[in-house]
């Protein structure tokens, strides 16, 4: 069953749903927070809480500010996707090229990391090594690679046993550890690989236990972007520019800063005019208080990844029965829910409920074949018709279940995520007055991932869409096997990928067809994803309510000349950062 990588499930997610955490009790700081910078400084807003923080670059989402768009100007990725054209712009790289099968991997010369040790290929190898390690066979990409061969200090050859449009996406998408430092660990996950003892293995299990274990001090953050780390404290990090690291000689903000902010920090900081840019996710009523702060600039795009609702099929037997998935998207009026969660402009509704973005089905369905589909229009009385066809009663107490029981369900949404919270309530409300018991409850805000996989949900606020690739299949990861591993550790929503029956195509494997989506040839691939979606159509393994207009806010004249996404503006702020991009390129002017 295809699976989020390991990549993704420690460094992309959180950036995907667009949500940080509030700040709470940290280390000490280990530079004066009292002292404020007097060079030319670009300030940016995260949630972080230093005790949950390691200085093992290892460790994915654990490492410092991993998750927060602005670790591209310290730790940058390999290369960063152009959302337009699928192209990849060389960050750590100077160059990415594709000879058959093989991924070449260029340096640029005399980079460095920020203790002065030369950055070299040997660095990319070993880090990749541990990732492939790491991740299980279902991952994408990683079990793909055959080999990881070094073929001098400034070139690498990543070796696939086939090639298909976005297998190298997280192998491009990995953030660099010094093997200076990590070598113990790097080496031992070249020899397990040698030896095929990978992922699962004991071998591997107790590498992995090992490295977490690893707790380095903030002197062995290394860092090879164009800043290195200055100081940690409670309220702000800062970080200094780093000439011989990747970009150093072209920046043009001799420091850079993270200011700790939840929403509502982040929200006074713009206001105040204290941080240059913010990624947050702030809710209707605080984005209207900015609208007249003086060179506030609100950046607005039509995201891939929308959100909805997902059902775990075990807590009910009607889960189960698509009729009562198709009920609930009618009784629902989207758009009231979609305003008041993410405001006027912070949405936009799919032209139809196929679980793809509108961009892609334009690309995939012709005007005729979306009309052809089911549409889920805000209908009680059809509502009623499907509910009533599954034996439920309408009473005067509400509606009853087939067994006369009074139905009651409930609404989940992680606990400080505001436009979840909004949709929760909404959505709850909404089944009151339709007749049916729903309660607003909360879950882990911190960690909602670990819920989510192991079924620790009835009905919950999710994703659907495409958060974390521009792709088709993207969408279908997210719609099948995103939260929904089938094990007995992580049963996730429970919602059967082999044997799907459906009334266009008869019985259809979902995983074949997500493969063929994935890897076929140009038409396998149009005809899976085509397919795909009629099927998503008619059995909503999610239930899509909006899609996101993602609206990321910057401060312009104060301390940036303009902060613009230039030709990136399509380009997903929490996975493919345009503002970081042109930061890093010296392509954002001091005010």
């Amino acid at each position: 069953m295809p699976q989020e990588s390991r990549s993704l499930t420690r460094r992309g997610i959180l950036r995907a749903v667009g949500i940080t955490t509030v700040g709470g009790t940290a280390l000490a700081a280990c530079g004066s927070e009292d002292d404020s910078p007097t060079e030319s400084l670009f300030s940016f807003a995260y949630g972080y809480d230093l005790d949950s923080f390691n200085f093992n670059t290892l460790l994915g989402s654990q490492s410092l500010l991993e998750q927060a768009a602005i670790v591209e100007l310290f730790r940058p990725s390999i290369a960063m996707l152009n959302w337009d054209n699928y192209q990849w712009i060389p960050l750590t790289a100077e160059e990415v090229s594709w000879e058959s099968d093989d991924l070449i991997i260029k340096l640029p010369s005399g980079m460095q990391w920020s203790n002065g040790d030369p950055f070299t290929a040997k660095d990319i190898a070993g880090s990749l090594n541990v990732e492939r390690v790491m991740n299980s066979d279902s991952a994408v990409g990683w079990s793909d690679i055959t080999e990881v061969r070094v073929a001098s200090d400034r070139e690498l050859v990543i070796s696939f046993t086939r090639r298909y449009q976005g297998i190298e996406v997280d192998v491009l998408r990995t953030r660099i550890s010094p093997y200076s430092l990590y070598h113990e660990w790097m080496d031992r996950a070249e020899a397990l690989l040698a030896e095929d003892r990978g992922y699962g293995s004991n071998e591997q299990k107790k590498l992995d236990e090992e490295l977490g274990a690893h707790r380095p001090g903030q002197a062995d953050f290394l860092t090879y972007g164009p800043y290195r780390l200055e100081s940690t404290g409670n309220d702000v990090i800062r970080f200094e520019r780093h000439p011989e690291g990747r970009f150093g000689s072209q920046v043009t903000f001799a420091k850079c800063e993270v200011r700790n902010a939840d929403n509502k920090e982040a929200t006074r900081l713009l206001l105040k005019q204290e941080i240059d840019y913010s990624t947050h996710v702030l809710s209707a009523d605080s984005r209207d208080i900015l609208h007249d702060v003086e060179g506030i600039v609100e950046l607005n795009t039509e995201d891939l990844v929308g959100v909805g609702l997902m059902l775990n099929l075990e807590r009910r037997e009607e889960y189960q029965d698509r009729r009562f998935r198709q009920a609930l998207l009618h009784i629902l009026d989207r758009e009231f829910i979609a305003e008041a969660a993410l405001g006027i402009n912070g949405y936009y509704l799919p032209t139809a409920d196929c679980g793809l973005p509108n961009r892609h089905i334009e690309q995939i369905y012709d005007p005729d074949e979306v009309d052809s589909l089911i549409r889920y229009d805000t209908d009680h009385e059809a509502a009623k018709r499907l509910l009533r066809e599954l034996d439920w009663s309408e009473t005067e107490d509400g509606w009853i279940d087939e067994n006369g029981k009074l139905v009651s369900v409930s609404v989940s949404a992680p606990d400080g995520w505001q436009d979840f919270e909004v949709i929760a309530r909404e959505v709850a409300d909404q089944l009151r007055s339709f007749g049916i018991d729903a309660e607003d409850t909360r879950m882990d805000g911190t960690d909602p991932w670990t819920q989510w996989n192991k079924g620790d949900f009835e009905i919950s606020v999710r994703h659907w869409g495409n958060p974390t690739v521009p792709y088709h299949y993207g969408s279908w990861t997210m719609a099948w096997f995103t939260d929904n591993n089938r094990t007995d550790a992580e049963p996730g929503m429970s919602f059967p990928t082999d044997e799907v029956d459906t009334s266009e195509f008869g019985q259809v494997d979902l995983n074949e067809l997500y493969r063929q989506a994935r890897e076929g040839d140009t038409e396998t691939q149009a005809e899976a994803n085509r397919k795909l979606g009629i099927v998503f159509n008619e059995t909503l393994p999610r239930i899509p309510i909006a899609l996101n207009a993602r609206i990321t806010y910057g401060i312009e004249g104060v301390r940036a000349k303009e902060i613009d996404p230039g030709e990136f503006t399509n380009n997903n702020v929490y996975e493919d950062n345009p503002i970081m991009l042109r930061l890093m390129r010296g392509e954002l002017e001091l005010a």
